[in-house]
């Protein structure tokens, strides 16, 4: 499910003819057509699929749309500590998940704070005492498209895993204004 409200998609040939027609790679004058080969055309497609898939790993995520991919993701509980406390749990993200951008599960009451592993917040989580709380959660990215998620208890599931996702199929592309116009400016012949 697609949440971006301003996100739209389009096959790999209507871009590819929107990105031309910006460049200035069309004919101007009407009555006129270019004709690539079909060689030609495959290396156009190919290069502007790598500068998309590079333009959704890197870009910063208020540009690119945003996809609720909750329901593919799979939590796995941590048992509670000894002394009762909840511990984390870990969540396997989707393999189309690029860039985790919002995780919430149920029982919070916000969604958690994304750090990395070498942090602060991350290192916190280790104690008892610092550990995170359902008002204020902390999601630690790690490699291997897991995610380690503080608090959790039993009864939580994800409720909201909004990523930057791979396109289902590689003949669409699912555009915001500010990546349509990324691709337009970066993209070289």
């Amino acid at each position: 499910m697609v949440c971006s409200d301003y996100s739209y998609t389009l096959t790999s040939d209507e871009l590819l003819a929107r990105v031309r027609q910006q460049r200035a790679m069309e004919p101007v004058e009407e009555g006129f057509t270019r004709i690539d080969s079909t060689g030609a055309l495959d290396r156009m497609r190919g290069r502007l699929r790598a500068l998309y898939m590079q333009a959704l790993a890197t870009l910063d995520p208020a540009m690119l749309p945003l996809t609720e991919l909750a329901a593919e993701a799979m939590l796995t509980n941590d048992p509670p500590s000894a002394d009762g406390t909840p511990a984390g749990a870990t969540l396997h993200l989707p393999a189309r998940c690029m860039q985790p951008v919002e995780v919430r599960l149920t029982g919070w009451h916000v969604n958690a704070l994304l750090t990395d592993a070498g942090s602060a917040a991350a290192a916190a989580q280790r104690s008892p005492f610092s550990r995170a709380g359902c008002c204020a959660p902390v999601a630690v990215r790690s490699h291997g498209g897991t995610m380690r998620l503080y608090p959790a208890t039993a009864a939580t599931q994800p409720e909201s895993l909004l990523c930057v996702a791979a396109p289902a199929s590689d003949d669409i592309y699912l555009l915001t204004p500010q990546l349509e116009q990324y691709l337009t400016d970066h993209y070289d012949i």
